[in-house]
C-alpha cells in the first residue's frame, strides 16, 4: 500500500513549532503556514487526507492546551505527495481543503512540574513534543482560544463552557440539573489548598464576582460560570420582572463576558488536566 505525505495549509504562521511521532509523523515548522503529516497509508489521496485531518486536529487540539496556540485548518486545497516502499516519490495530488496557525518573536520558554521545580528550559524555536490523546474536549477548547483571538468573548465562553461541561461529564459520569455536577467536580479537582487558593484568586478578579461567600466558593464558581454566564449567553428570555439575558454589542455585557473569560478558561484548563493526568495514571 502507498504512503501519503499530506499538507495541510494553515490560517496564521506557526509561533511555536511542534512534532509529533505517534505512528506517524507531523511538523509544524515556525512561521511557515503549513503543517505536514507524513506516512499515511491509504488507499488514494482522499483517504489519505481523512487519515492526516483527524490526526492534524487531535495535534492542533494538543499544541493549543499545553501551549496556547489555537490554530485552525483552513477549508482550502491540500498538497499530497505519493511514495512507493522504497520512500521514492511517484505521484503529487491536490485535494480540496487545508489549516492554520501564527508568529511571534523568539523567547525562552521554561517548562515547571506540578512542584514547581523548573523541569527544562527552551527557545520558542525548538519545536516542542506532542502527543495527541482522544480527549474531546481538547477541540472545544481549542476552539475557545481562536474566539478569544479575534475578540468574540461571547463565543469564546461558549467555548470555555462547553469543555468544562465535557470534563465534567466525563469526571462525573451526568450532568446534574442547575449545575451541581459541577461543583462535585471542582471540589474534587481544586481539593488541595495551594489549589483552592489560586482558583480564588481568579474568581476574584471576575466582576460582579461575590465577595462575601464564606465556605460557599466552589458553589459560587459554578453558580457565575453556569447560572449568570452559560445560561444567559445561550438563553434570551425577556422576563418584565427579570432580564435574563446577555445582549450582542452592549458594551456592559460585552465587558462582563469578557472579565470573566480568566475564569472560565483556567477551570476548563484545570478540568481538562486533571483528567489527562487520571487517563495517563
Amino acid at each position: 500500500m502507498p504512503k501519503f505525505n499530506v499538507r495541510f495549509t494553515l490560517n496564521r504562521a506557526i509561533r511555536r513549532p511542534f512534532k509529533s511521532k505517534c505512528g506517524i509523523s507531523a511538523l509544524g515548522e515556525k512561521g511557515q503556514k503549513f503543517l505536514w503529516v507524513k506516512g499515511i497509508e491509504a488507499d488514494s489521496p482522499e483517504d489519505a487526507v481523512g487519515r492526516a485531518l483527524e490526526l492534524a486536529n487531535r495535534l492542533l487540539d494538543q499544541h493549543a492546551f499545553e501551549h496556547g496556540e489555537a490554530l485552525q485548518i483552513l477549508e482550502t486545497t491540500k498538497f499530497i505527495e505519493c511514495e512507493d516502499e522504497d520512500g521514492r516519490k511517484i505521484g503529487i495530488h491536490m485535494v480540496e481543503e487545508t489549516i492554520s496557525l501564527h508568529v511571534e518573536m523568539s523567547a525562552t520558554v521554561r517548562k515547571y512540574g506540578p512542584n514547581g521545580t523548573l523541569e527544562s528550559i527552551s527557545t520558542s524555536d525548538d519545536p516542542v513534543d506532542l502527543t495527541p490523546t482522544d480527549m474531546d474536549g481538547l477541540r472545544f477548547y481549542r476552539r475557545a482560544r481562536v474566539a478569544e483571538d479575534l475578540h468574540n468573548w461571547f463565543e469564546a465562553f461558549r467555548e470555555y463552557f462547553r469543555a468544562i461541561e465535557w470534563a465534567t461529564t466525563e469526571i462525573r459520569g451526568e450532568w446534574k440539573k442547575g449545575g451541581q455536577s459541577l461543583t462535585e467536580v471542582l471540589q474534587d479537582v481544586f481539593a488541595d489548598e495551594k489549589s483552592r487558593e489560586h482558583l480564588e484568586h481568579i474568581a476574584s478578579k471576575c466582576p460582579s464576582f461575590p465577595q462575601n461567600y464564606g465556605d460557599r466558593l466552589f458553589e459560587e464558581v459554578a453558580k457565575y460560570l453556569y447560572e449568570r454566564h452559560r445560561c444567559a449567553l445561550d438563553h434570551a428570555k425577556s422576563l418584565k420582572s427579570y432580564k435574563s439575558y446577555k445582549l450582542p454589542f452592549d458594551p456592559e455585557a460585552e465587558n462582563e463576558v469578557r472579565g470573566a473569560l480568566g475564569l472560565a478558561r483556567y477551570v476548563a484548563r484545570e478540568l481538562l488536566a486533571y483528567l489527562e493526568k487520571r487517563s495517563s495514571g
